[in-house]
């Protein structure tokens, strides 16, 4: 519990014949117990707490105030006062009722840092709390669930790919431990652990991208384009790694071609044309400008750079202008797409 005694304990310094001892001042400390005798104290995290324990005495009596008993899951206490130099005191059994549930926590928090993709050296436990912020072991097969978070208060969920062995993950004695738990997105997140209405956040976990997995990636490019006109959107290819994180550190001069095949091994014959071919990328990005294509048919661009290979884009439709015809007379006018 982490509630106050309705009944505040008070301990009097007394002679062999039971008379308060008024000019008392000896410092008093209250501990836990878990037998009649006061002989075994109770382990963290159970204690008593109170304003001030140890308490001096004044004259003879040390009154407690703002006490409580801390006990994990609950249970029968007996409390000991002490004071050196004088007999110790037992109280009779005090059954210390065990705090609700109310938070989620990480008795082991994940990684620190990590590369997006791989498998966190340091995996997250996450626990069933009470209020004192205790473990209650006895929540028992209770699925704890994790997601990622973009905030330090886990109130938005990121939208990178959180790959875990089993998720939700069933509470044993009130914790539940996770494995093989790894992030696709670079950039900083938080797991949230929720168990029904019962939620918590981890530290902070920076994930950088795979290096050794860095490719080519068009970032964008039209599905449709008319024939001689500039592109919309034009066309940005960046250097990634295998889950689509820019790596910015790294640079290249990446070229474009057509082809009409989606492997990229069959060159088209019309004329691709933009404004520099052969362009170096800044912070690890190539945005190509006034790019065009002067022939109607469905093409595929590919981006080739010397260190970083190449890549071969999704189609893209080329359709013809459409233009005025006429039927012979202006009354009869109208628009013939040539296509």
């Amino acid at each position: 519990m982490c509630t106050n005694h309705i009944t505040q304990p008070v301990v009097q310094v007394r002679d062999t014949y039971d008379n308060l001892v008024t000019g008392a001042t000896n410092p008093v400390t209250i501990e836990v117990h878990t037998n009649a005798a006061c002989t075994a104290q109770a382990t963290a995290p159970a204690a008593f707490t109170a304003d001030s324990n140890p308490l001096a005495a004044v004259a003879g009596v040390a009154t407690f105030t703002n006490g409580q008993t801390r006990k994990p899951n609950g249970g029968t206490t007996y409390h000991k006062a002490v004071s050196a130099g004088l007999t110790s005191a037992c109280t009779p059994a005090l059954i210390t009722m065990s705090a609700t549930i109310n938070t989620i926590g990480f008795s082991t928090q994940p990684s620190a840092a990590i590369t997006a993709g791989t498998v966190f050296a340091q995996q997250p436990v996450a626990e069933t709390r009470d209020k004192c912020g205790d473990r209650n072991t006895t929540y028992v097969g209770s699925l704890i669930t994790l997601r990622a978070s973009s905030d330090s208060a886990c109130t938005s969920y990121d939208n990178g790919t959180l790959t875990i062995t089993t998720n939700p993950m069933a509470a044993v004695a009130g914790a539940s431990t996770f494995s093989g738990v790894s992030y696709s997105k670079a950039g900083t997140i938080y797991l949230k652990g929720n168990l029904t209405s019962w939620t918590g956040c981890s530290s902070a976990i920076v994930v950088s991208p795979q290096v050794s997995s860095s490719k080519l990636t068009f970032i964008q490019k039209p599905k449709k384009a008319m024939v001689s006109t500039y592109f919309a959107p034009q066309v940005t290819v960046d250097i990634t790694d295998a889950y689509g994180n820019i790596i910015s550190a790294e640079s290249d001069t990446i070229t474009l071609s057509a082809h009409t095949d989606s492997a990229c091994t069959v060159a088209a014959t019309g004329t691709l044309a933009l404004t520099a071919n052969g362009l170096a990328t800044a912070s690890a990005i190539a945005a190509f400008d006034r790019v065009r294509y002067n022939k109607k048919e469905t093409i595929y661009l590919k981006a080739n750079s010397a260190t970083h290979g190449s890549t071969c884009s999704s189609a893209i439709e080329v359709f013809s202008h459409p233009y005025l015809a006429s039927s012979g007379s202006w009354g009869s006018c109208y628009l013939n797409p040539t296509g």
